[in-house]
């Protein structure tokens, strides 16, 4: 993830990226929370408790916990469907194949005068 920040940093105005954050203090989950109908719930143990979670995720441009402030019913499948640029130290490429950091790197290189 930072070899494409730093990539874009002289190259584009603005830049966003999705990271997987949630955490559930039940069961130790951390990553990407299920959306659901009635707001999102660790995929590992089930927990929608707001008091034994964090969700964190972006709506509208702002990083908010709609465990604690509900969003609207139809930002749930938006939100479900966005695409994770890093899922840790390995990206994910459009045709389903990996790729890590050293490789990105090296694409990078090829583009970087």
């Amino acid at each position: 993830l930072e070899a494409v920040w730093d990539f874009a940093y002289d190259r584009i105005g603005y830049l966003g990226t999705n990271a997987p954050i949630d955490h559930c203090y039940e069961c130790g989950f951390e990553g990407d929370f299920t959306a659901t109908e009635r707001g999102f719930k660790c995929p590992q143990c089930g927990n929608t408790n707001p008091q034994t979670c964090d969700v964190v995720k972006r709506t509208c441009g702002y990083l908010g916990n709609p465990q604690a402030r509900p969003m609207v019913h139809g930002r749930h499948k938006e939100i479900s469907s966005r695409v994770k640029h890093m899922n840790g130290s390995v990206g994910v490429l459009r045709d389903g194949e990996s790729i890590d950091s050293e490789e990105v790197d090296h694409v990078k290189s090829k583009f970087v005068k």
